[in-house]
């Protein structure tokens, strides 16, 4: 199908922006000493890679994501051995629950994680030191982040989808079921009778990650 006044198809439009998104992840300069990327061009942000990403999947543009997360307050410095035995106690984690989901470049979070995400591909691990122009600026994020404040995080991406693709909660697919099989005890057994669920009933609603 012929994408926009081009005439080109959706599938040539969508090589033609991975291949200049490759081109742009490649063109990021690095930095001696720990071989960190700058995320921005200016030596305030950096990116380095804990782990390789696994595939060619992308977080490209307008994509939606999965990611797991670390976050600490530190000071500035190379992603060595001695920043990261200055970190404390993590102001943040997604760990303990479900992924955090955002689309990428959209606004949806800080700046250095729309720059930084944007650079990976799926099953990639990587650090983000970010410089407070790029995290919370001047007003931190009180009580746990505060003013003009150094952030390391410690970023998976574990997926990437278009923006308008949804998927069902591990919670909602079993709610699901449950409400399918009272369903249909109530059909075979029951005879439709004796007020099954009703098409008001919805599955609750999936857990929420909290917002960066």
């Amino acid at each position: 199908m012929a994408s926009g006044f081009t005439g080109e198809s959706s599938h040539e439009v969508e090589v033609k922006m991975v291949a200049a998104h490759r081109a742009y992840v490649a063109s990021l300069t690095t930095r001696e000493g720990d071989g960190a990327v700058d995320l921005f061009g200016d030596g305030r942000s950096f990116k380095k890679v804990q782990r390789k990403a696994k595939g060619d999947a992308l977080a490209l543009p307008n994509s939606r994501v999965d990611v797991h997360y670390t976050g600490w307050v530190v000071n500035s410095g190379l992603i060595d051995d001695k920043l990261l035995a200055t970190r404390k106690i993590p102001f943040d984690s997604s760990r303990d629950r479900a992924p955090l989901s955002f689309v990428v470049r959209a606004g949806q979070v800080i700046l250095g994680w729309d720059v930084g995400v944007a650079t990976m591909a799926v099953g990639e691990k990587a650090f983000f030191l970010l410089h407070p122009d790029h995290a919370y600026g001047q007003r931190g994020a009180p009580p746990v982040i505060p003013p003009n404040s150094f952030l390391l995080f410690e970023v998976e991406l574990l997926d990437v989808r278009p923006a308008n693709a949804t998927l069902l909660t591990t919670p909602q697919i079993i709610a699901g079921i449950f409400v399918l099989l009272i369903t249909l005890y109530y059909v075979v057994f029951r005879g439709g009778s004796g007020g099954g669920p009703s098409a008001d009933d919805e599955p609750p609603p999936p857990p929420s990650s909290s917002e960066l």
